[in-house]
């Protein structure tokens, strides 16, 4: 589970930071009417941006359910962290000064 929690953050790290993606992400969290202005779509990018944190969610809980009874996935305390971080919002991997 720690190598794979390490391989998760990694491939985030190195997708937030490194890509053109991460970039175009960035620039909606940091200035959305910018990168409106520079004809981004700032709506599918958080569409995305929030199907993605969906994606990893949904991998986490099946990848926990050998290790406990199944129970409905919004009950357990994961996903209620989950449901914590998207009402807090969008944060980054580091902090940026």
């Amino acid at each position: 589970m720690i190598g794979a929690a390490v391989l998760a953050y990694t491939v985030l790290w190195w997708f937030h930071e490194r890509t053109r993606w991460g970039s175009i992400v960035r620039a909606v969290v940091d200035k959305p009417e910018i990168a409106e202005g520079l004809g981004i779509n700032t709506s599918i990018v958080a569409q995305g941006v929030f199907g993605l944190g969906l994606f990893w969610q949904v991998l986490q809980e099946f990848s926990d359910v050998p290790s406990r009874p199944f129970t409905p996935a919004w009950t357990s305390g994961t996903s209620l962290a989950f449901v914590v971080v998207i009402l807090g919002g969008m944060g980054s991997l580091k902090e940026r000064q």
